[in-house]
């Protein structure tokens, strides 16, 4: 029991950090070699939601299933006070990661407003026919 504890708490840390260092590059301003200008897609920002979302989905899951099996009453009070409340921060746990995996979601619109304002999109008519112009 001790070791789906301590697995969960450790994926519980992970997903954690890994949301803070994904900005590292962003506070220090330091960019990657082949890509100058930005250093995320929208895409890769909304990639990164699911990915973040759906951790601190399994966290709840496992935190409910401790919390399932504390509640079956065939354990040691002190295990299944131990594991209702295992569970219990799991569950919190998760709700609070999948909270945080929303910023990437908000950046990504922020993001692509912005590749949006340097982007223009026109249709135009000349004497060869209708064309699109794209200007930067």
């Amino acid at each position: 029991m001790k070791l789906i504890v301590s697995f969960a708490s450790f994926l519980l840390i992970v997903t954690t950090c890994s949301a803070q260092v994904d900005n590292i590059d962003e506070i220090y301003g330091r960019t990657p070699p082949g890509n100058p200008i930005d250093n995320h897609t929208p895409g890769d920002k909304l990639i990164r939601f699911t990915r973040v979302y759906y951790t601190g989905f399994a966290i709840e899951i496992v935190g409910g299933i401790l919390i399932g099996v504390a509640q079956t009453g065939t354990h040691e009070e002190s295990l299944t006070n131990g594991l209702t409340i295992a569970g219990g921060v799991l569950v919190l746990g998760g709700a609070i990661v999948q909270l945080v995996s929303f910023s990437s979601i908000g950046k990504a619109g922020k993001l692509m407003n912005e590749q949006q304002k340097r982007v223009s999109l026109n249709i135009e008519s000349t004497q060869y026919g209708v064309g699109i112009v794209c200007r930067f």
